[in-house]
């Protein structure tokens, strides 16, 4: 597996050290040895996620992990070279495809393949971390199992990724303010997922999922253990200062105020972004900062 791959992988490795000021891996020791392996993260940036989850892979002598990307992205010429760096496969975009996806995830793990998938369908616009319930019902029916026994015979991982710096966080801010997805959208946030600077960035492998009697109890322990994971950064603090100022109901609406962004970066992310686009960058910096808040909240 690692031969066919050898070439990509020093390509990516090039591509990681030259975007990034620092990747610190944590628990990969503790990843348990299991012929079915899935990793499940969050969704920002699907070059970021699958390049730097194989880079860790790598450097620490680990089976690679094979990638669930959406089939649009193998039809762009421009970027089909750039898939080819790792072992990734297509998987049917747009709705009413989760089966479909499982199932080839599933043919994935069947092979021997340890292997990833995105915690949701699509990029998550809004810097929220949340499984959707129905990938694990969609795993387990591909599997012909329970949800149960779906857990008990595979080895799934939460994975947990953040960046300092987000390239793509101004192509998503104008989706989530409501510009209609063309496919140069695409090309852009892979571009710049590709070789835009992340800064700092963290990975963080969570224990397996051991049990869970219901997709619900499932996807609330990947949530949890991503976010219990998650590195937060100056930019992801700063951002929350700022939209904390209003309820989070307006935190997509509420007009930014750069003097109450106590972060370089940030403050010129947002320059010149139209007032409507603006909330939702902030927005997408600061949201782990309050899944974190309330996750300790729900400790107490």
């Amino acid at each position: 597996m690692r031969s066919l791959h050898h070439t990509g992988l020093g390509i990516i490795r090039i591509l990681v050290q030259n975007t990034t000021d620092r990747v610190d891996v944590h628990h990969i020791d503790a990843i348990e040895r299991h012929p079915r392996t899935l990793y499940i993260s969050n969704h920002m940036d699907i070059v970021r996620e699958a390049a730097i989850i194989n880079y860790a892979l790598a450097q620490n002598d680990l089976p690679l992990a094979h990638l669930a990307a959406g089939d649009n992205l193998f039809k762009n010429r421009i970027i089909r070279p750039l898939l080819a760096l790792q072992p990734l496969f297509p998987v049917p975009r747009g709705k009413g495809q989760g089966l479909a996806i499982a199932a080839a995830v599933e043919a994935q793990l069947s092979q021997g393949n340890h292997t990833w998938v995105a915690q949701g369908p699509g990029r998550s616009r809004s810097g929220r971390i949340e499984t959707h319930p129905n990938l694990l019902i969609n795993l387990a029916a591909a599997h012909g199992t329970s949800i149960a026994e779906y857990l008990a015979a595979t080895n799934v991982v939460p994975v947990s990724v953040s960046a300092e710096y987000e390239p793509a966080a101004k192509q998503m801010a104008y989706l989530a303010a409501g510009k209609t997805k063309s496919k140069v959208d695409d090309l852009s946030a892979c571009a710049s997922g590709i070789f835009g600077s992340k800064g700092r960035i963290s990975i963080a492998f969570m224990p397996r999922i051991r049990h869970a009697d219901s997709a619900l109890e499932a996807s609330a322990a990947v949530d949890k253990a991503i976010i219990g994971g998650y590195e937060l950064y100056p930019t992801h603090i700063a951002a929350y200062k700022e939209r904390s100022r209003v309820p989070i109901e307006e935190w997509s609406t509420y007009p930014v105020d750069t003097r109450a962004l106590d972060d370089a970066y940030i403050v010129e992310q947002v320059r010149n972004l139209p007032a409507a686009v603006a909330p939702h960058l902030v927005m997408r910096y600061a949201m782990p900062v309050l899944q974190k808040k309330q996750d300790c909240g729900s400790k107490r």
